[in-house]
């Protein structure tokens, strides 16, 4: 189980890596940074702040996992994730989530717990370096919310234990840009938009995926094999088309312009692209009977219904 566990944390920390390469946290690090560094006396006084207002990051989403487990230890909540119906929920839940991802709605806190954390963020001592940190996940809410809430739903099929564990990790990774700025520079801000809707995209296909389950569960036999790999060919040819720029949504950021004034993709956005169709095409010939020994165990299989 400590196997299980470590590679929980090291998925959420990857989760918590890749969400600072959203729009919101994209833009609310580099400002909490000047905050904490040129509102300190001195270097070291910023140094110390920033490590009590990382540490504070870490506390608050690991304590909101440590809730979560207590909550399914308590109440065996745990019995029930394999349930078709808590499928179905999850389903609904990370369909969602996906939508507001790739800008469908925009999910937010009520605007008096924004103002109220952030009035209180405005002193750099522990207190006001503990409302900075609440405020991560307040003014960000659309971005950390459904990274959040997708990595503990994932963690709770790993045991009670998994949210508290998937926390601690998605919180450090979260908190290591505030240890080395460098780390937002990684991904240019014109492409933060397809990174949100790229993952928005993961969500349905892990949204499919749940509801699958609740289709095997049940006997439905609306999502059979077939049907099954043609939404995700579709959702591979949507997102990659996307990827290369072939249409836009109204959530994206102004095309990037090669030297001669001519919109061009990126080599990051063009990689992802070739990732997407080479799943796509690998996915294809399942249509016609092909055991895709790959993904055999996501497929669904109805046994003698």
């Amino acid at each position: 189980m400590i196997a299980v566990y470590f590679w929980v944390f090291l998925g959420s920390l990857a989760g918590g890596l890749l969400t600072v390469f959203t729009p919101y946290l994209h833009s609310f690090v580099p400002m909490t940074l000047s905050t904490l560094v040129f509102q300190s006396k001195n270097k070291e006084e910023g140094a110390k702040n920033t490590i009590i207002f990382s540490a504070f990051i870490v506390l608050i989403f690991t304590s909101v996992g440590l809730f979560i487990s207590t909550i399914f230890k308590s109440t065996g909540l745990f019995k029930l994730t394999g349930h078709w119906l808590f499928n179905l929920f999850l389903c609904r839940f990370l369909a969602g989530l996906g939508l507001s991802m790739i800008g469908a709605f925009e999910l937010s806190l009520p605007m008096k717990i924004i103002r109220a954390t952030h009035n209180r963020a405005k002193r750099v001592d522990v207190k006001g370096l503990f409302f900075m940190a609440l405020s991560l996940p307040v003014v960000t809410f659309a971005s950390t919310f459904p990274f959040a809430g997708l990595i503990m739903v994932l963690a709770g099929n790993y045991g009670v234990w998994g949210p508290a564990i998937a926390m601690l990790g998605f919180s450090i990774g979260l908190a290591s840009p505030f240890f080395y700025p460098r780390i937002i520079n990684l991904v240019p801000s014109t492409a933060l938009s397809y990174v949100k809707v790229t993952i928005g995209f993961i969500l349905f296909f892990i949204g499919v995926k749940l509801f699958s389950n609740a289709d095997i569960a049940k006997g439905w036999h609306i999502l059979d094999r077939g049907t099954f790999l043609f939404v995700w060919i579709v959702l591979c040819c949507i997102l990659g088309s996307y990827l290369l720029g072939w249409f836009k949504l109204n959530n994206d950021f102004m095309a990037q312009l090669n030297v001669y004034g001519v919109q061009y993709v990126s080599l990051f956005r063009l990689f992802m692209a070739i990732a997407v169709f080479t799943l796509a095409i690998y996915l294809l010939p399942g249509l016609f009977g092909a055991p895709l020994k790959g993904v055999a165990g996501i497929l669904p299989n109805f046994v003698n219904q």
